[in-house]
């Protein structure tokens, strides 16, 4: 599986970097695409407690916005710290609803950040990143 990233263009990861295509323009709620067509929102995270919001139409979500969410985690100079991954079918699972915004948000809780799956992860004590295999 290779992994649409549309925010590393100024961190250490540049393997994964190529596999960035820009969504069609007005695309909503999609920030990449993966050479397969995969449509992927990307939501970035400093301090935060919660992702930015995720707009449709309607309530219930019933239709697919994106096939992958990624939240990137930056450190104090805004490199990539974490990345994690979520299919639309674990946001579905793990997602709040902004009454006001009429939106959704996934709250970066230890609970629901163990149903993503970790894409990226810096090492600071090594000096080493450790990345999923989308490298090879």
């Amino acid at each position: 599986m290779e992994y649409p990233i549309g925010l590393v263009r100024n961190t250490s990861i540049h393997c994964l970097t190529p596999l960035r295509q820009n969504p069609p323009t007005g695309a909503k709620n999609v920030d990449a695409l993966s050479r397969e067509g995969d449509r992927c929102s990307i939501r970035s995270i400093f301090k935060a407690k919660k992702t930015s919001t995720v707009y449709s139409v309607n309530a219930n979500l019933d239709k697919r916005l994106f096939e992958f969410l990624l939240i990137d985690f930056l450190d104090s100079e805004y490199r990539l710290k974490r990345l994690y991954r979520l299919s639309w079918k674990k946001f579905q699972e793990v997602k709040s609803r902004d009454k006001i915004m009429n939106a959704w948000y996934v709250l970066l809780s230890k609970k629901k950040l163990e149903k993503t799956e970790i894409v990226y992860v810096k090492t600071p004590y090594l000096n080493v990143d450790i990345v999923e295999s989308v490298c090879n």
